[in-house]
């Protein structure tokens, strides 16, 4: 079964987690195997696992952080994600579940403008 472990686990906390609030070891794979989905797949499969959240038919994903999914991106450096996390008005350990209508609509843009190679200004 899928779920919180008691305070007295030595499963490894997420990154954000206190100590106490760990997770089951069924629970860390389902995980890795979603980063490990978005790692393969990208922005696209970042989007699958979002919308699965969202519609309520994947407890894991809506449990999941998105500061860790962003990571997760090819190519996504810690201060891409952490902007991205800023333009939403979030932060590291919102659940992807928790986003609201509007952080849904902003977060694709998000991501375009993020991706979007960068122009040095004209001479």
């Amino acid at each position: 079964m899928l779920g919180r472990t008691s305070r007295g686990s030595s499963t490894r906390p997420m990154p954000g987690e206190a100590p106490g609030d760990r997770i089951s070891p069924a629970l860390r794979r389902a995980q890795d195997m979603l980063l490990a989905a978005v790692a393969e797949g990208g922005t696209a499969r970042l989007a699958h696992i979002c919308l699965d959240a969202w519609d309520g038919g994947d407890a894991v994903a809506a449990g999941m952080t998105l500061g860790a999914l962003l990571r997760a991106l090819p190519g996504m450096g810690p201060i891409t994600a952490h902007e991205i996390l800023v333009h939403l008005r979030a932060d590291e350990s919102t659940c992807v579940g928790e986003l609201d209508h509007a952080r849904r609509v902003a977060l694709p843009l998000a991501l375009a403008r993020a991706r979007r190679p960068r122009t040095s200004p004209a001479e």
